[in-house]
């Protein structure tokens, strides 16, 4: 939801404004959306039912398990389409079981697209208990298909036995994956990669005589997760065959649209004298048909000197890692670089082995290809190097404006290990962007031990170049200087870093001082979500508090719920781009028995909420929403799950929905003030 109050000018209104005037910001309306009929209730009442995916729609795919004489036969899948839950899976005799009427369709993770279109798998069956191998399908918002491959090549004549996997889907509905190949008489001869272009499914691998075994006609093309574009490009992988029927290597390919390309390395240096052997991979494609990967190289002998990243620009393939000396073995020129990370401005991150003048390996370096050079952007300095030069650094995130984040091992000139740091790459400089002050260093009194050790690390990274993560806390002073105090979770804005989880009383153990704060999530406007573990005064663990911060205050999400000696627990599951928070906190009752989790919402607009409080008399079929793990972008749908009155066990997914709600700015500014009255506290970063 659109946020139009500043938070200062809410404190501004804390001292002005009666607590009694405090009522509902938005009204709900709850639907179930997991199956509900006889076929998925156990006779118990049980069931089970869980969402898994959400698209920006509010249309949601999920699970259901079936149920029949007190046993577990499988699972639906189903799509809530936005008015209605549809079996979404295959539901044949193929692909149930005779004997006792067992079914299974499985959702696969991403594969639900803006459409409301889904791809899954669905076990097949033949008599008594014998499994089939599976099937490749798509509803395309219509009907389910079979989009797998499904003729004689692709089926063992033996047994009937096929197999078809999913490795991608885009938005256009188009679907890629493989399928087992058998020969004549049954034997396996491999694997086919295949596209699902919504009206047919093609053979997209290479199946020329280099890439078909000569003794037997085995062919080998496999694809690896999400190697498909909203162009119904394809990349992947096809295996070689020399003289005999020799295995010798792989071709990186792309399926463009009309036909499919060896997009890997073939020159002298990526092919193996002795044999012919070459070996490329392709391992990342953009929407604009880029691939990146990396190829095996071989000296004049045939022996196997290393890798090469690569990146085919959509005209030629260019090798892009590092070749100068520092990267190159002395000895031999083996080298090796590896790509992490290609955006969709055909830039790519990776990695990259280093060497000293006598051909020693002394660790890695951070690289980016920018479209036109590769440069170093790990971190060089005295700090992070060894005395005989070792150095470590890796990318551990990449965004659209070619900027990184990562991390880089510690020496301070020893040889010994002291932490590690966590930098940025911001476009032209790197930074440490850790924390670094006296409390995030070790400095020990016993001479044994190191001095000087820390520890940050990247935990998120977002499109401004922004990073949250945490640093290792030690005490300072004293005869237990050095001892671990717990973790801060920090936030770099870009220009500098701050200490954004709770450090009061409450979140700070008062017999060490020990204070545990994580970072779960970064949105692009540059809020973060976390927690932090909350003690008694005995320095007793009491739980845990989920807090936001928006930029500059953060802001502590008080507990909707505390047993008896205080405990209280909640976790964020979500954090929209507008701040809102979505999750579960444990609910006691007045005696301090335990309820369950129950689903909350909090935004700095509204505050924050037990979610069921906010459902109009539709909450009457339910006793519980126990998590709330996603929304659309404009707010007006929450998805999650509970338990239904009429359930004595399980989950059911549901979806919350409701129509924008008119409020006059200064009753808008009013509900604000008291939601952080009744359940906000806010601290200065």
């Amino acid at each position: 939801m659109t946020h139009c109050t500043s938070p200062l000018a809410i404190l501004a209104l804390l001292i002005l404004i009666p607590p009694a005037s405090v009522s509902a910001p938005v009204t709900f309306s709850v639907r179930a959306i997991g199956m509900t009929d006889a076929e998925h209730t156990r006779e118990d009442g049980r069931r089970q039912s869980a969402g898994s995916f959400y698209n920006e729609s509010g249309q949601a795919v999920g699970g259901s398990t079936r149920y029949g004489a007190g046993l577990n036969l499988g699972q639906t899948v189903w799509v809530y389409d936005g008015s209605q839950t549809v079996n979404v899976g295959m539901i044949d005799a193929e692909h149930t079981r005779a004997v006792d009427g067992y079914r299974n369709s499985s959702i696969l993770t991403g594969y639900f697209n803006q459409a409301g279109q889904v791809a899954g798998e669905a076990q097949r069956y033949g008599t008594g208990y014998t499994s089939l191998g599976q099937s490749a399908w798509l509803y395309n918002g219509t009907a389910t298909t079979n989009v797998g491959l499904t003729d004689a090549e692709h089926t063992n004549s033996g047994t009937g036995f096929r197999f078809s996997r999913i490795w991608g889907m885009n938005e256009a509905g188009h679907v890629a994956g493989d399928a087992n190949r058998y020969a004549a008489g049954g034997s396996g001869l491999g694997r086919t990669a295949w596209l699902y272009n919504g009206t047919a499914t093609l053979n997209i691998g290479l199946t020329d005589a280099e890439h078909t075994r000569s003794t037997d006609g085995y062919r080998e093309s496999f694809l690896k997760a999400r190697f498909l574009n909203d162009a119904g490009q394809v990349t992947g992988a096809s295996n070689r065959y020399g003289a005999g029927g020799a295995f010798v290597g792989r071709t990186a390919w792309l399926f463009d649209g009309s036909g499919t390309l060896n997009v890997g390395l073939t020159d002298a240096e990526h092919t193996r004298s002795t044999d012919g052997t070459r070996i490329s991979d392709a391992q990342f494609l953009n929407q604009a048909g880029q691939v990146a990967g990396s190829a095996n190289r071989y000296d004049g002998t045939g022996t196997d000197i290393g890798r090469t990243a690569w990146l085919y620009d959509g005209t030629g393939t260019l090798n892009i890692g590092f070749t100068d000396s520092e990267h190159t073995r002395s000895t031999d020129g083996y080298r090796n670089s590896s790509v992490l990370f290609l955006n969709e401005s055909g830039q790519v991150a990776g990695t990259a082995y280093r060497y000293s003048a006598g051909g020693t390996y002394i660790g890695t370096s951070s690289w980016i290809y920018d479209g036109s050079d590769t440069l170093n952007i790990g971190l060089t300095d005295f700090e992070h190097t060894t005395g005989s030069g070792t150095r470590v650094s890796t990318v551990s995130f990449f965004n659209e404006a070619g900027q990184a984040a990562g991390y880089a091992s510690r020496f301070s000139g020893s040889s010994a290990s002291l932490g590690q740091t966590a930098w940025v790459y911001n476009g032209s400089n790197t930074l440490n962007v850790g924390l670094t002050a006296a409390e995030y260093t070790r400095i020990t009194v016993d001479p044994l031990d190191q001095d000087g050790f820390r520890h940050s690390e990247v935990g998120r990274f977002n499109e401004a170049g922004q990073a949250a993560g945490i640093s290792y806390r030690y005490s300072v002073g004293g005869f237990d200087s050095g001892t671990a105090l717990g973790q801060s979770a920090w936030l770099f804005d870009g220009a500098s870093t701050a200490d954004i989880g709770l450090t009061d009383g409450a979140h700070t153990r008062s017999t060490d001082g020990y204070r545990y704060s994580a970072v779960q999530y970064l949105n692009n406007a540059g809020q973060v979500a976390g927690f932090s573990k909350r003690y008694g005064s005995n320095g007793v663990d009491l739980g845990q508090t989920v807090w936001l911060y928006d930029g500059t205050l953060t802001v502590v999400l008080d507990p909707l719920s505390q047993r008896l000696d205080g405990y209280a627990f909640s976790l964020a599951q979500y954090l929209s781009e507008e701040g809102d928070i979505l999750g579960y906190y444990e609910a006691y009752d007045g005696s301090g028995a335990l309820l369950g989790n129950r689903a909350f919402w909090f935004s700095l607009e509204y505050g924050l909420h037990d979610l069921s409080l906010l459902v109009d008399e539709s909450f009457d079929d339910w006793v519980s929403l126990a998590n709330a793990v996603a929304m659309t972008s404009n707010g007006l749908a929450i998805l999650g799950y509970g338990l239904l009155a009429d359930m004595p066990s399980g989950q059911m997914a549901f979806v919350l929905t409701s129509a924008p709600v008119p409020v006059p700015p200064a009753m808008l500014l009013l509900g604000s003030a008291l939601a952080l009255v009744a359940g906000l506290r806010r601290r200065a970063a």
